[in-house]
């Protein structure tokens, strides 16, 4: 009986912490409600995981950027970030990251903008990359819009493109 007790508390607990809206959403909004030293753990570990990602999926991928970006029509966020990731000076300070995250989500505009874009474009802007308002405006649009789900088609589409090993 003791531990039917426990376990019903410990579900209305966490259900009202749901229902509060205690679950953070990673874009803007979220990340002024968490502290500081969580906003740094996070881009510390998003830096790490980034890097050693890159290795592995970039060259799956590389043909979807490929196309000319002048001719690229509408230009696909991904691309975007990933031009501004090849940019970035290695070892870019993680402070001056967070520092400008903090100044990035300081203009509503770009509230609607996931965490991971945020450290990306923030390690560019430091490291002095270019960034035009175009390309903000693409990451800000789709970040903004629901993923629609893969059909079958297209995720053969992409594997079958994929370089054999």
């Amino acid at each position: 009986m003791r531990k039917l007790v426990v376990a019903l508390s410990l579900t209305l607990v966490f259900s009202l912490g749901v229902i509060a809206g205690e679950t953070l959403e990673p874009d803007g909004w979220g990340w002024q409600k968490i502290a500081r030293v969580r906003q740094m753990g996070y881009v510390e570990g998003f830096l790490d995981g980034e890097e050693l990602g890159s290795r592995i999926t970039t060259p799956a991928f590389e043909h979807l950027c490929e196309v000319e970006e002048s001719t690229r029509t509408p230009p696909i966020r991904d691309c975007i970030l990933r031009r501004l990731w090849g940019n970035t000076l290695a070892g870019t300070d993680e402070g001056k990251t967070l520092d400008t995250i903090v100044r990035f989500y300081a203009s509503p505009q770009n509230l609607p903008v996931h965490w991971g874009h945020a450290v990306i474009i923030s390690q560019a802007m430091v490291s002095g990359v270019a960034l035009s308002e175009k390309d903000l405006e693409v990451v800000r649009k789709e970040d903004a819009t629901p993923p629609k789900p893969m059909s079958e088609k297209e995720l053969q589409d992409l594997l079958g493109r994929t370089p054999k090993k």
